[in-house]
């Protein structure tokens, strides 16, 4: 009702925005058929039923969802009324390819000391991760044995495929290969949470306008399956509105009441508009972990928002899947050049799902405090006496640190870590030379962990040099 009032008082909803329908919550005891009958309304579909959230349009056909909006609030029985607005969407990627030299390659699993949480865990079938995107390649072969039924909520079916081609067709599955890419199994990448399952919800097409409505049902979608431990989000939208009503709710109910009742996390790309978050935006909403992004010398994206919503940082996740052949951006099936807090953003979700995995008893809650209470502070950042600072959040996503405090097992150095006995100086001392998985490959790959950099271009040499040699030109000029 907030969102509703505040646009109706101020007048600043665009006509385009305007539908025929409205989204109304209702009281637990309320005669829902009686109180939309006196209103002169009809219900379309109950889209969130823990909050008994409806549909609905004018069973007269005059009034617009807006009018709706606002004959509804205040009545008996009534929780909330607001307008389903088509809202313009954008999905939290920068242009490609990017100009940035961090995000050639998949560089940033050193720097989220991946390795040291593979050596508790490299995921489970028995946790998914939810991602809402624009759909995925379900055919991929490095993703398909991963993938699990999914939505299309913009069509209204079971079918999540990608129905784009070209520019930007790929972004969902890139987001989805970034958290759950078969690991081990000869081919491309490996995931963050490379045994973890993945579930996808189209609900972006190509216009990437889609009602509030739409965006409730993907959430809902999470409740259904209790499989559904995170929830990703690489979209935002593009005006800086007040979350509407019926979105928070349905983001609390699966934060609280997903995961088998353990709740989910849901995970928000923070965006790319190089702005401050404002406090009444979604990203501000407690239980969304929002995510900045970072380059591989642990400086903040120019690109990225900031403010006091923002959570946690990571690096963006640069290598990753490509829809199959002419659907997709490149002829090769993956793609070296995704990027912004869209890549940034599956980081983040793909080790939360080794936490969930890790310890499957684990909340919603438990798991966000483990990300943020280990994240390590770019030593770019001017924090505050919290430990926060705007651009940054808490810090940067530390995988193994964040997993062995969920467990309770000692940070100190362990000999049998991949990563331990590593002087700590940061993630620019992954090795003079990478793999295509980032990091030279432990004697005994951990299952599940895509270590073998057989299939790299022969191009990432030349780029890993180049790293190496403006690293070390960086290091003298600052």
């Amino acid at each position: 009702m907030l969102l509703s009032l505040i646009l109706i008082v101020n007048s600043t909803v665009p006509p385009e925005w305007v539908t025929a329908h409205a989204i109304v919550g209702f009281e637990p005891g309320a005669d829902v058929i009686g109180v939309l009958r006196e209103a002169e309304v009809a219900p379309l579909a109950e889209i969130f039923p823990t909050r008994r959230m409806w549909r609905v349009k004018d069973a007269t056909g005059r009034r617009n969802g807006l009018e709706l909006a606002a004959a509804l609030s205040g009545r008996p029985g009534v929780t909330f009324a607001e307008a389903d607005l088509v809202v313009p969407r954008t999905r939290e990627s920068i242009p490609v390819p990017p100009n940035d030299p961090s995000y050639p390659a998949q560089w940033y699993l050193p720097i989220v000391k991946i390795e040291g949480a593979w050596r508790h865990t490299t995921g489970s079938p028995n946790v998914t991760i939810q991602v809402i995107d624009n759909g995925c390649d379900m055919t991929h072969p490095d993703l398909a044995p991963h993938v699990l039924q999914g939505r299309d909520v913009v069509d209204g079916d079971d079918d999540p495929q990608v129905t784009e081609s070209g520019n930007g067709s790929g972004h969902g599955t890139a987001c989805a290969g970034i958290v759950a890419a078969v690991g081990h199994n000869g081919l491309g990448i490996a995931g963050t949470c490379p045994e973890c399952k993945v579930r996808c919800v189209r609900m972006l097409d190509k216009t990437v306008n889609v009602p509030i409505s739409a965006d409730v049902e993907a959430m809902r979608f999470a409740l259904l399956h209790p499989d559904v431990a995170v929830v990703s989000n690489s979209w935002g939208f593009t005006t800086a509105i007040p979350v509407p009503t019926s979105l928070r709710m349905a983001i609390e109910d699966v934060s609280r009441m997903g995961h088998g009742g353990r709740g989910a996390l849901v995970v928000f790309a923070a965006g790319n508009e190089n702005r401050e978050l404002l406090s009444t935006e979604l990203h501000s909403i407690p239980e969304v972990l929002t995510v900045g992004a970072t380059n591989n010398f642990d400086e903040s994206a120019p690109f990225t928002n900031r403010g006091e919503a923002v959570d946690i940082s990571a690096p963006t996740g640069s290598v990753t899947l490509d829809p199959v052949g002419d659907a997709g951006e490149n002829a090769t099936d993956y793609v070296s050049n995704f990027g912004g807090t869209s890549a940034a953003c599956p980081v983040v979700a793909g080790v939360a799902a080794l936490l969930f995995a890790a310890k499957p008893d684990a909340t919603s809650a438990e798991v966000f405090d483990a990300l943020v209470k280990t994240a390590r502070q770019s030593p770019y950042a001017t924090p505050d006496v919290r430990g926060h600072d705007l651009e940054y959040g808490y810090g940067i996503v530390d995988a193994r640190a964040a997993l062995e405090r969920l467990l309770g097992i000692d940070a100190g150095t362990d000999a049998g870590s991949p990563d331990a006995g590593l002087p700590d100086a940061g993630p620019h001392d992954a090795g003079p030379m990478m793999t295509a998985d980032a990091g030279p490959a432990p004697t005994d790959p951990p299952k599940g962990c895509g270590c073998n950099g057989a299939h790299a271009p022969l191009a990432f040499a030349a780029w890993a040099l180049a790293v190496a040699v403006a690293r070390r030109l960086r290091t003298v000029t600052r």
